[in-house]
């Protein structure tokens, strides 16, 4: 199956290729009929390799003039075929011309800095593997070859923009192929040297298949990485991500591992609410609004209007914690509203170790001393698509401004309806 979807264009191009050559050679020998046989093949043959230089030494018009001189069918038929063919070979040859510049390009990468080159194994290929490597800049001395490994077809266009970034691609399902197979893929990416191998397939069960395959020591036949190796996979939601920690630390109680013997990987989870977020706030920091505003750090007072408790605004709330600190004195405040707000506050709870936060009706906040900063979180049990909703918020506006605001209820109608409501309460 492999073998088939890496050549399927391939072998099309050779087909197609096949058939122009032979309606060419069939059309040379017709018209060249009262030339001796020798010359004749030898005239055929030249014209049928030259229909592919994009310089036909028998002109159409003269083929199709002595074909439909005459009331004979195959004639016709045959300077039809000569007729598709000289438009078909030209594509073969820039199909072909394509496929070697490809493998260039795929040599020059492999080969460019060898010895001292970091690799690094990406499976799967979506728009979150596209932003990694886009935002990615190759610094210092030390470049990196970043190998892509999936069953996704990619557009020519962007497979020659990829190799010019330093990629590889490798058109394969690891999780399907062979033991050949994949001991020939893990040769061609050096995975056994990658430090970091990253599961970023959109499909979760396919990236838990594929962590699967790692092996955690030397004692199994599974994949085996290098020392300081570190897998990253992504998961659909937060359930998943724990399902998948917990089969991790799981494999770890169960592996025998002589004293000293170092396990064969690390593993990080990342939930696919965590990279939204993670890519917001890169594209428009936490602390824009004081970013040139000239106040000192420790007066930088962070706060959050987060709409919408679920999996997305609970990770906005876990991001504005790491993010939110740049001075011991910062103040870190929130309003939540959420229609299921005192629910989704004690699951949120639940995330860290007991007596980390005190709480007071509908607020929890940070013990003193528990780390930088002043966290401080307010829960609304309220629906925001009635009145009161936004009464609320237009008194906490009034006590003080609203730094950043976050909108993750899930209907788009009523999404768009708060952000115009909250844009107009500033205008």
């Amino acid at each position: 199956m492999e073998k088939y979807r890496k050549n399927r264009i391939s072998k099309v191009v050779i087909i197609l290729a096949a058939l122009s050559f032979i309606a060419a050679f069939a059309e040379s020998m017709t018209y060249y009929d009262d030339t001796p046989l020798f010359m004749r093949l030898l005239i055929a043959l030249q014209d049928s390799i030259n229909i592919f230089k994009f310089d036909p030494t028998l002109r159409l018009d003269a083929a199709a003039a002595k074909a439909f001189n005459g009331s004979e069918l195959a004639p016709r038929l045959l300077a039809g075929a000569y007729a598709v063919a000289l438009f078909t070979a030209p594509c073969c040859t820039i199909a072909a011309a394509y496929k070697l510049a490809e493998r260039l390009l795929n040599v020059a990468v492999s080969f460019g800095g060898r010895s001292d080159r970091e690799h690094i194994a990406v499976f799967g290929f979506n728009e979150d593997v596209r932003s990694l490597i886009k935002n990615y800049k190759q610094t210092g001395a030390k470049k990196v070859c970043i190998h892509i490994i999936t069953d996704t077809a990619i557009a020519p266009e962007e497979s020659f923009e990829l190799i010019k970034r330093g990629c590889r691609i490798h058109n394969t399902d690891i999780t399907k192929a062979s033991s050949e197979e994949i001991a020939s893929l893990i040769k061609k990416t050096r995975m056994k040297d990658a430090e970091n191998i990253i599961l970023f397939d959109s499909s979760s069960v396919k990236n838990f298949s594929v962590l699967q395959l790692f092996s955690l020591t030397n004692g199994d036949s599974r994949i085996k990485l290098g020392k300081k190796a570190k897998i990253t996979c992504r998961c659909e939601n937060e359930g998943i991500k724990e399902l998948i920690s917990d089969y991790y630390d799981s494999a770890l109680k169960t592996v025998s591992r002589r004293p000293g013997e170092i396990l064969g990987y690390d593993l990080e989870t990342v939930s696919l609410p965590e990279l939204q977020v993670r890519k917001m706030f890169g594209e428009a920091p936490l602390h824009s609004f004081y970013s040139e505003s000239g106040l000192p750090l420790e007066k930088w007072a962070v706060k959050l209007l987060i709409v919408g408790f679920g999996s997305l605004g609970q990770q906005v709330m876990l991001q504005a914690m790491n993010l939110g600190s740049v001075h011991k004195d910062n103040p870190i405040s929130a309003d939540i509203f959420d229609i299921d707000a005192d629910k989704n506050r004690e699951l949120f709870m639940r995330r860290f170790a007991d007596g980390l936060f005190e709480s007071d009706e509908n607020r929890i906040f940070l013990k003193n001393g528990a780390a930088d900063g002043k966290f401080e979180f307010r829960f609304h049990d309220t629906n925001c698509a009635y009145n009161a909703f936004y009464d609320r918020i237009r008194e906490s506006a009034a006590e003080s401004p609203y730094t950043y605001v976050v909108i993750t209820v899930d209907d788009t109608s009523t999404c768009v309806e708060c952000a115009v409501q909250v844009i107009l309460l500033y205008s």
